[in-house]
């Protein structure tokens, strides 16, 4: 049922472009009660490389950033690759972080929708994703300050001296790599106490996560 599926597309990029699973390999998909649909078109995905695939759903969190419960983290340990499409995010947490170090490679897909994984950003050619995402970030690594400037009157500047940026390719192929899907982002934080200007927020930014 599932290999006929419009959502069908992107869980195949996910599993063999972005994540380049291996028929030897084990694959955990953890999800949440409101992500089932998804969670079992990448399980589906996983399967037919050979992969020995698991799924394993639990109540959604109520923060980006909570653990999981304990046997979900423990289990995450132990799986070559991990997708995780959830309503809240799994990427900073310690179970995340756990799994990374014993050389998982992970996925995390806070909030990803049908609509991603059939005709949106999960559809993409990853290869040129990763390509733009190099370039941008090769270009920050020269900065040492950044402007941001808006119509709506923001005009703000920032240090970013010896700051390495995050490079969120899409593209998980090596032991211990983790990053979160669609991706193509390039992430940093500015030195403390070095941002001066002026902020004007003129937009309400709707909660991020499942409703």
């Amino acid at each position: 049922m599932f290999e006929t599926m419009p959502i069908m597309k992107g869980a195949r990029i996910a599993v063999e472009t972005c994540m380049k699973t291996e028929p030897d390999e084990t694959v955990l998909v953890v999800t949440d009660t409101r992500m089932l649909k998804i969670a079992d078109a990448l399980a589906c995905a996983a399967a037919s490389t050979g992969a020995k695939t698991t799924v394993m759903i639990m109540e959604p969190t109520k923060r980006h950033g909570d653990d999981p419960p304990k046997p979900v983290a423990e289990a995450m340990k132990v799986a070559d690759v991990m997708l995780a499409p959830t309503c809240m995010s799994l990427t900073n947490t310690d179970a995340r972080r756990n799994a990374t170090k014993q050389g998982a490679r992970i996925a995390s897909m806070p909030g990803i929708t049908e609509g991603m994984m059939s005709n949106g950003a999960l559809t993409a050619d990853y290869r040129k994703v990763a390509s733009l995402t190099n370039r941008v970030a090769t270009l920050v690594e020269k900065c040492s300050a950044v402007t941001i400037s808006t119509p709506s009157g923001t005009d703000l500047t920032m240090s970013i001296k010896e700051r390495t940026p995050l490079r969120d390719t899409g593209l998980i192929h090596k032991r211990g790599d983790f990053g979160n899907l669609p991706a193509g982002e390039v992430a940093l934080a500015p030195v403390e106490e070095s941002t001066n200007g002026t902020l004007v927020i003129d937009r309400l930014v709707p909660r991020w996560g499942c409703r």
